[in-house]
């Protein structure tokens, strides 16, 4: 399913998180991550539309425990074309 064309709804929002763990799981195999903490959000878009988004939240800790990176919100589906 492609994720830009899809609407943010549950059942996006937790593909959204299936496919980041997926795509984040050889950093883990490695052992270059410890751990991940991966949630989408539906969440109003910009504007007075009334749309909605899907947004996706990373963040990544190292083996010991301590927080490597903190990312997001990144819009994921529904969010408004870039002009």
């Amino acid at each position: 399913m492609d994720l830009a064309r899809a609407t943010p709804d549950y059942t996006t929002q937790k593909l959204a998180e299936y496919y980041a763990a997926t795509a984040l799981q050889p950093l883990l195999d490695q052992g270059a991550v410890g751990a991940f903490d991966i949630a989408a959000d539906v969440q109003p878009s910009p504007g007075d539309d009334g749309g909605k988004m899907l947004v996706l939240t990373v963040k990544a800790y190292a083996p010991g425990g301590a927080l490597l990176a903190d990312m997001g919100p990144i819009p994921v589906a529904g969010s408004p074309k870039l002009s």
